[in-house]
């Protein structure tokens, strides 16, 4: 087995509803998405956020360190946290990439080769039965209204080369290419 996790785990903050903001004088609706890419124990590698609006004059706020317009060649202006743009696109999406590392969740990943608990830097190369345990819990340093109210979506990429006979409880399980990509959707 020379790679079970390709480089990153990744799981999707699902937001519930749109949040109004302001787009000039008419209120443009808002949907957000949050991607968290983590290391392979669990730990936050890098948060970004895409935002996404109904085109025209948008104003939008968020502690971002770089942000990426993802519909037009257009530049979006940064002072601060305010973010602004005027775009004759229908659909407007940017990115910003989040100075906080921090998710409400708490996530560990445990790998056990054979029974016995093996780092996932260290699986390169093994081969053998592998378990791979997810640990999601509450945490206490982010307001907990994220924690009880959105969904998350936790999402593994493993290459069918590599693993076979994959069982997952409670996961959806979807051929991507040459990868199996388990999903589940924590509540």
């Amino acid at each position: 087995m020379k790679k079970v996790l390709v480089f990153v785990l990744l799981f999707l903050l699902l937001l519930s509803s749109g949040v109004p903001v302001s787009a000039g004088n008419i209120p443009s609706s808002k949907e957000e998405i949050v991607y968290g890419i983590l290391n392979l124990d669990g730990s936050i590698n890098n948060i970004y956020v895409v935002n996404i609006f109904n085109g025209g004059e948008i104003t939008d706020y968020g502690n971002y360190s770089h942000i990426r317009n993802l519909t037009t060649s257009e530049k979006l202006k940064q002072d601060g946290d305010q973010i602004t743009i005027k775009t004759d696109t229908s659909k407007f999406y940017y990115q910003g990439t989040l100075e906080r590392k921090e998710l409400p969740w708490d996530i560990a990943i445990k790998y056990f080769l054979d029974g016995k608990e093996i780092s996932g830097q260290d699986l390169g190369g093994k081969s053998g039965t592998l378990k791979i345990t997810l640990s999601v819990k509450r945490n206490n340093k982010i307001n907990s209204t994220f924690f009880n109210n959105y969904a998350l979506q936790i999402t593994i990429s493993l290459d069918n080369k590599l693993c076979t006979n994959i069982k997952a409880d409670n996961a959806t399980i979807a051929e991507a290419g040459s990868k199996k990509q388990l999903t589940y959707t924590v509540l």
